[in-house]
């Protein structure tokens, strides 16, 4: 309820730039004195207090949210003078909900998705050598939600006896999020038949979410999505990934959250988020609510790789744009908010 009090977010953001004021940084804009401040996280608080100071110095301030996926679950806290956002489904919530007007609001694409766009691949078989699974089966890519997700091991288990099945050739690749990867939930699948437990994650304490992907890990789930033959998957930004490629999608919606306290099963409200309704909108993934649905959807993707062909070009439609120029338009929109705050700086 108190969300909807717009005075309070105005509240919030007047008080967070006239009282909460970090002098630490002013020593960086004295030494370099930059002609923008670019915040590649609006949420962060690092790049909140340099953005700050440099409104103070009359320096153009540009951000983007983290994620597509925080429009309405966090509050920003600094409003920036451009605000680029990865989609325009998001453009209207950040409106509404964070109350940045329209003009001030730019719609760049996903960046990282660039990479897709021009991929750097290995040959199926040159891949898979490096998985140690075989190149003519059918590669299931298990993509874990972590956190948010705790009870995720159960579904694991389950597709690891899924790819036994003599009578088919399948393998499963089971990636760890990003959130838990420390806690090596999945190690005890290492070295099943026809199992690959991913170890690619380069965790970095310095980042609150562990999370620190170079160049290698880029190329290698590039390569992972181009060569999978369908992902299972709850709730996750993994499903535009793989809609980059036009992969068949399963999200799970079952066993993967409960109630602590009462057992209840509360994986259907990982799906209740405005930005997943986005998703489920176009048809784009097979949602799924028990043994039964995933067993049947596994097994007619596999079957028939174009079943919600059109659905997930309708869900390819949610990334506004995928031509590989998102980091372009991203860097452009910088350098001319910076040109018209030092019109002399080429």
């Amino acid at each position: 309820l108190l969300s909807r009090l717009t005075f309070l977010k105005f509240l919030v953001r007047f008080i967070e730039y006239r009282i909460f004021y970090e002098k630490a940084y002013q020593p960086y804009f004295d030494k370099y004195e930059p002609s923008a401040v670019f915040a590649t996280s609006i949420v962060t608080q690092l790049d909140i207090d340099f953005m700050k100071e440099a409104r103070r110095r009359g320096i153009p301030t540009i951000a983007m949210p983290k994620g597509w996926d925080n429009v309405t679950k966090l509050f920003y806290h600094f409003v920036p003078d451009t605000l680029l956002v990865q989609t325009e489904r998001m453009r209207e919530p950040i409106v509404e909900v964070q109350r940045v007007p329209k003009e001030q609001i730019v719609v760049t694409g996903f960046p990282q998705f660039d990479f897709y766009a021009k991929p750097d691949l290995l040959s199926r078989e040159q891949f898979f050598a490096t998985l140690g699974l075989d190149p003519k089966s059918k590669l299931i890519f298990f993509g874990s939600e972590g956190a948010w997700a705790p009870e995720d091991v159960g579904l694991a288990e389950w597709l690891t006896e899924f790819v036994k099945d003599p009578n088919d050739k399948r393998s499963l690749v089971i990636r760890p999020h990003y959130s838990d990867v420390t806690k090596n939930k999945f190690d005890r699948f290492t070295g099943l038949p026809n199992v690959f437990v991913d170890r690619t994650f380069r965790v970095s304490t310095f980042f609150i979410d562990n999370w620190d992907p170079g160049m290698d890990q880029v190329r290698y789930l590039t390569n992972l999505l181009y060569h999978c033959d369908v992902l299972v998957t709850v709730a996750s930004t993994l499903s535009l990934d793989a809609v980059c490629f036009n992969k068949p999608i399963i999200n799970v919606a079952f066993g993967v959250l409960k109630n602590k306290k009462t057992g209840e099963d509360l994986s259907g409200r990982l799906y209740e988020a405005e930005h997943y309704r986005w998703v489920l909108e176009t048809g784009g993934v097979d949602l799924v609510r028990s043994w039964n649905e995933l067993d049947v959807s596994l097994r007619a993707y596999l079957k028939n790789p174009n079943r919600h062909g059109e659905e997930r070009e309708a869900l390819r439609g949610l990334l506004w744009k995928f031509d590989g120029k998102s980091t372009e338009r991203v860097a452009r929109q910088i350098i001319d908010d910076a040109k018209r705050s030092d019109p002399g700086n080429g």
